[in-house]
């Protein structure tokens, strides 16, 4: 099996190298009201560093390429909205952002989101003493703060140090119970899950309190994409990149049916490379065709080379959204790579694409579905639509009369994708564990037509085991209508 090409990360040894660079910078500027932070090779330098309210930092990299230094979370930047200069910044060039609230402030570059750094702002006559004072964090009252930034941020400390500290499974217990009262952090959490998979990734490469977790599968299983960008990024071929898929699969195929998917889907986002060939540059198809090529060669069947090259047109969306290596969005036709693709490859490209149509219509629905009515394949048109009727539940547009107004309002091969993408996104970002709360209550709903309602539930019913274990997609399949249950609720 070949390795895959060398990425400018190097997780730990780059960690440690900048944890000692951030003291030596610290020790020189606590002084001043301007602050320096360079992107290099290894990331941000200083990688902390603790400054007064009001203080000025300037960001430049010497990478020589694009960078977007921008607030956590990953990748929407909405624990401190207005740190993210929205757009990426060229080489050469510099950004500047004052800082006028109190806190620790993680960010990452939004272009390589593994180089990440962390600006402590404190009052003027408590600055240099600033620190976490609980080993779970900050005061935990403030994880129920009405202020958006200061309970994300408070969440957050409490997750990652319940990592480290407990593993995994008790940092998903942490998001599990945030999301019981907290609808939208259930919602927002695929980012937090994401660098969960990251710094369990160490763990692992360390053989230390790594035990993987059922509840991996929460947040839209962001776990698996972290995890595999990490582990790729650290050097690590293709061969034990499926290996870690197989153990995921036998250790969690009781619990979950999709676990080794997602692992999959994590490998094929991992495999665009960091830094391409730079004859690759401004050329969509010759920046993922390596990775397309590695997804051939790992795959045993269609399946997993849908779901790893998934991986690999989800991170060329984000490249192109983020106008990466000279590469962006073709707002005429968002999915226009999708067009020229072999036939294996055109599903995934289009239902990985469809996040660039949201983002060509700004969001709204009915001129997202005007695009992807562009797609003359019926079946990929359908996926397609419904994944945008799944994100309406992401945006919290959970309004059932409305949405269903909605879907009757478009062609006829949309009508029911629609219904039962609306249903499907209430089981991908509902709390965990109730995720078929909010899908069985809508397929209920008397709003529906008897059509409809026997679309949504089959729909439901038929993908559970993805979330639950065998007995429990049965209790909940069982719960509903008889003459709605999938399959005589048998999830052998």
């Amino acid at each position: 099996m070949p390795k895959l090409s060398k990425f400018a990360l190097i997780i730990l040894t780059a960690a440690i190298a900048l944890i000692g660079a951030g003291y030596w910078y610290y020790s020189q500027n606590t002084n001043s009201q301007t602050h320096k932070i360079v992107l290099g090779k290894n990331g941000f330098v200083p990688q902390e560093i603790t400054i007064a309210k009001g203080g000025t930092v300037i960001f430049t990299t010497t990478r020589g390429k694009e960078f977007w230094p921008a607030s956590d979370l990953h990748p929407t930047h909405k624990i401190y909205p207005e740190f993210d200069p929205k757009e990426p910044i060229e080489p050469g060039a510099s950004w500047s952002f004052r800082f006028n609230e109190i806190g620790e402030w993680k960010y990452h570059d939004h272009l390589s989101p593994l180089f990440r750094g962390m600006i402590r702002v404190v009052e003027e006559n408590t600055r240099g003493s600033a620190e976490i004072s609980d080993v779970l964090g900050p005061d935990q009252a403030d994880c129920d703060n009405s202020n958006y930034a200061i309970r994300a941020k408070c969440r957050e400390d409490v997750i990652y140090s319940l990592l480290e500290t407990k593993g995994i499974d008790a940092a998903y217990q942490a998001i599990a119970k945030f999301s019981q009262n907290d609808p939208q952090f259930s919602a927002d959490c695929h980012g937090i899950s994401h660098e969960i998979g990251e710094k369990a990734y160490v763990l692992f490469a360390k053989r230390e309190n790594f035990q993987l977790s059922p509840k991996t599968s929460y947040c839209a299983y962001g776990f698996y994409h972290g995890f595999m960008e990490a582990l790729l990024h650290d050097g690590k071929d293709a061969s034990e990149a499926r290996a870690f898929c197989a153990y995921a699969r036998d250790t969690l195929g009781d619990k979950t049916t999709y676990a080794e998917g997602a692992c999959y889907h994590g490998i094929g986002h991992g495999a665009v490379e960091d830094e391409p060939n730079p004859k690759s540059r401004g050329n969509a198809q010759a920046i993922i065709q390596p990775s397309l090529e590695i997804c051939k060669k790992i795959s045993n069947d269609e399946h997993h080379l849908f779901l790893c090259s998934s991986g690999v047109f989800n991170a060329l969306e984000i490249i192109s959204t983020g106008k990466k290596y000279g590469v962006s969005l073709n707002e005429k036709d968002p999915f226009w790579i999708c067009r020229i693709q072999p036939e294996q490859y055109k599903r995934a490209c289009y239902t990985q694409f469809l996040v660039a149509a949201m983002h060509v219509a700004q969001n709204d629905f009915l001129k997202t579905a005007r695009v992807i009515d562009t797609i003359p394949e019926d079946a990929y048109a359908q996926e397609t639509l419904a994944g945008a009727s799944i994100e309406r539940v992401h945006l919290g547009k959970t309004d059932y009369q409305e949405t269903i107004f909605l879907c009757r309002s478009l062609s006829d091969r949309f009508l029911l994708p629609c219904i039962t993408g609306f249903a499907e996104g209430f089981l991908k970002y509902g709390p965990p564990e109730k995720e078929y709360e909010g899908a069985v209550s809508f397929c209920n709903s008397r709003l529906l037509t008897e059509k409809e309602r026997a679309a949504c539930f089959e729909r439901i019913l038929s993908i559970l085991r993805i979330w639950y274990p065998q007995e429990k997609s049965k209790e909940i399949c069982m719960s509903v209508d008889k003459k709605y249950w999938w399959n005589k609720c048998n999830y052998q």
